[in-house]
């Protein structure tokens, strides 16, 4: 498969809403141990939250090294 087809390809896109932040960074955690240890391979995670002053922090994997980029799922993980 050339890079071009891999670019083209159908993507899938999960979210998770979380009410509890804790909960979802546990999750993240996991999430991206399992793609360290390539057990998945995903493009991208994001971890969403919105702080009790109501900003939102955005923490994500497209800087990281280590982390597989050339699967066709990405996550997201959101807590309000």
């Amino acid at each position: 498969m050339s890079d071009k087809d891999k670019h083209d390809a159908n993507q899938d896109l999960y979210v998770a809403a979380y009410s509890d932040p804790g909960t979802a960074e546990e999750d993240w955690n996991a999430l991206k141990n399992l793609t360290t240890e390539g057990d998945i391979k995903v493009e991208a995670l994001a971890l969403v939250n919105r702080d009790s002053d109501g900003k939102v922090h955005v923490k994500d994997t497209t800087n990281e090294s280590g982390l597989e980029r050339s699967s066709a799922a990405s996550a997201a993980l959101w807590s309000a």
